[in-house]
């Protein structure tokens, strides 16, 4: 059916009764969808509620919450506070569902994991009514706005004040966040402000960073990565093998920076199968291949070295056997941009993760400093 401008001004009675044709439309025929007064609210007036019919088997209802705006961060404020008691007081064991022009992906996460549902005109879908369940998922991009890069994930400074959200325990301050990552406080700010706005952390009214669900900030940060796909990527063959290159990198230990990250530093923890391609940062990759006695080509790669555009990826690394292995965090980004199974490799890492937060988690006063860029770049060796 397809949203556009005049969505978002529609009255909450007509933004319902359009959820309903969008429901209707991916129903079969014997279905029949409804609009009809509901519960009354806490103020007297009647709420609404889509009922769902299908012929001999009875109907199907759930109470609407209509709203032409409905970011993560209403989700997350409005459902864990006034109004998701007042909803459920006014509606028992009634399923809920909010209606809205667009929900993002992120707001559509949240009220699953606040087990609402949603219909928004845009044909994006999720109902559970005891035995009648749909789910559609149409499009993640918003059709009433231009298409921008979302803020807050996209650039490498930002990744340097993710990773910090996510390697240390909250609760800190904005210049603390700043300090850690290396990065202006006025530029970090705005990423706070965005990040806050999509429910991906939580802060007090003075600023304070009081929360963080880190899983779904890699996550969310991860959608607008591409490992592989970087310029400043480039693939090798190692005759002998990816593991003979891995170690010869512990016996050589080349004095330019450099970091393992991907497969081969994620199966340490989660293994999914045995690595097949072993990705390497580094700030002189024409070097490294050269130390490394690998062969440039197009296809049939097994080794990655990857420039980064700033040292962010050597951030908090650690040694282990002469190895310097990525952090954890930088090994889930890269796992979950990454191509083939590199994406189910990131997943079984978060999951570790979550599980051991202990080991890998510190406070922010703890923090060594970020690495810096030097002033020029050593030069590739002919």
């Amino acid at each position: 059916m397809g949203t556009g401008p005049n969505d978002l001004q529609l009255s909450d009675e007509q933004l319902v009764e359009r959820a309903a044709e969008e429901l209707r439309s991916h129903l079969p025929d014997r279905w029949t969808v409804t609009v009809a007064d509901g519960p009354a609210q806490t103020n007297g007036e009647p709420g609404k509620q889509i009922l769902v019919n299908h012929a001999g088997t009875g109907g199907y209802s759930a109470l609407v919450e209509a709203r032409r705006s409905f970011t993560p961060q209403d989700a997350r404020r409005l459902l864990g506070g006034p109004l998701g008691p007042r909803l459920r007081a006014m509606t028992g064991n009634m399923p809920i569902a909010v209606v809205a022009p667009y929900l993002s992906p992120r707001t559509r996460e949240v009220l699953d994991a606040e087990k609402i549902g949603y219909i928004d005109l845009a044909g994006n879908i999720r109902l559970d009514l005891q035995n009648l369940y749909v789910e559609i998922e149409r499009t993640a991009r918003n059709p009433n706005s231009t298409p921008t890069a979302a803020p807050g994930l996209r650039g490498a400074m930002t990744g340097r004040v993710v990773r910090v959200l996510v390697d240390a325990y909250p609760p800190y301050v904005l210049k603390e966040i700043a300090a850690a990552a290396g990065i202006d406080r006025g530029y970090t700010s705005r990423i706070l402000e965005s990040l806050s706005e999509q429910a991906l952390i939580e802060r007090e009214p003075r600023g304070k960073v009081t929360d963080v669900d880190w899983p779904a900030l890699l996550r969310a940060r991860a959608q607008y990565l591409d490992l592989l796909g970087r310029r400043t990527t480039s693939g090798y063959i190692s005759p002998r093998g990816p593991q003979a290159t891995l170690d010869t990198l512990a016996q050589r230990a080349p004095d330019e920076p450099w970091a393992v990250t991907g497969s081969f530093a994620a199966v340490r923890f989660a293994p999914v199968a045995a690595p097949v391609l072993l990705v390497v940062y580094t700030m002189n990759p024409a070097a490294l291949a050269v130390d490394l006695d690998l062969l440039e080509a197009d296809r049939g790669t097994n080794v990655a070295l990857v420039r980064p555009t700033n040292y962010g990826p050597f951030d908090r690394t650690e040694w282990d056997d002469g190895i310097r292995w990525a952090g954890l965090s930088q090994v889930a980004l890269d796992c979950l941009s990454g191509n083939g199974r590199m994406p189910a490799e990131g997943e079984a890492l978060l999951e570790w993760m979550a599980k051991n937060e202990a080991s890998w988690r510190t406070t922010i006063d703890q923090m060594p400093a970020p690495a810096r860029r030097p002033e020029r770049p050593t030069p590739a060796r002919s």
